[in-house]
């Protein structure tokens, strides 16, 4: 169920369970209703913004399902403070449509997987490390997009800047390595 004023979904178990209540996400929505399609994935409306926002878990996925459809974008979700951020989205539907189409994907999914919620759990409680993810992530985020979009330009793009990353360090310290010789040379003679 949910706030319609505050936009907080909450979770309300049975009194068999002990009655309890867990805030589940704190959006900035005007929540009118709930759906749920035929797969079970729960669906929230939003009244002011009028959009359909699927609400997915922040645990991660079962390893026989591969992964999609579901959350475990934790870094971004502690970062940007909610699984319905759009910032997060693009990072679902990138891996959701690009990375688990593949082996090489699939494994670096995986891995995220295992690695990331700590690191997560430690970024969601403190600002300074929110904000510092957020700036981190903004590239990756803005690729993403553009992968999801223009995948041919994402690839050149993110090639070349593989490249420059690999070739631009050495060519950059070469110089310093050579005024340092030349350096060494005057004060021999």
């Amino acid at each position: 169920y949910a706030d319609f004023c505050t936009g907080e979904i909450f979770q309300l178990l049975p009194a068999a369970a002990g009655g309890t209540q867990t805030l589940l996400l704190d959006t900035p929505m005007s929540i009118s209703s709930f759906g749920e399609d035929e797969a079970g994935e729960i669906f929230v409306v939003d009244l002011a913004g009028g959009s359909v926002s699927r609400i997915a878990s922040t645990d991660p996925p079962p390893a026989s399902s591969g992964g999609g459809g579901g959350g475990g974008c934790f870094i971004a979700t502690a970062a940007y403070g909610s699984p319905l951020a759009a910032q997060v989205q693009v990072l679902r539907r990138f891996r959701d449509q690009r990375l688990l189409t593949n082996s090489l994907g699939r494994s670096l999914v995986a891995a995220y997987y295992r690695l990331s919620p700590p690191l997560a759990r430690v970024i969601a409680s403190n600002e300074t490390l929110r904000a510092v993810a957020r700036g981190a992530l903004s590239p990756l985020i803005w690729w993403s997009r553009l992968a999801l979009a223009r995948p041919t330009l994402a690839l050149t793009l993110g090639g070349g800047g593989l490249a420059a990353g690999l070739l631009l360090p050495p060519l950059l310290l070469r110089p310093r390595r050579a005024r340092a010789r030349d350096l060494a040379r005057r004060t021999e003679h």
